[in-house]
């Protein structure tokens, strides 16, 4: 059977980072509640039907994301635009 190398392809070294997405603008994605940092859903499916895409406590973007049913993950305006 044929196994394809999702690493090489993406070139990445290790599942975390196919699984994230780091980089410099980290720091301006991240949420914060009762001044700790927090993750918050995206509106990108992840890798099932039943998956979300996330921004993590860190400020990564998860591509694969995780299960839509918990309840304790906020969520973000996805712009925000000045009226004057």
């Amino acid at each position: 059977m044929y196994e394809f190398d999702y690493l090489a392809m993406y070139n990445r070294e290790t599942p975390y980072e196919l699984a994230y997405i780091s980089d410099e603008y980290n720091s301006k994605r991240i949420a914060t509640l009762n001044g700790e940092a927090t993750w918050w859903w995206l509106r990108s499916p992840g890798y099932s039907y039943e998956n979300i895409s996330f921004i993590s406590c860190s400020g990564a973007i998860s591509m694969t994301g995780d299960n839509h049913f918990r309840p304790s993950v906020g969520i973000r305006p996805a712009l925000w635009i000045k009226l004057k």
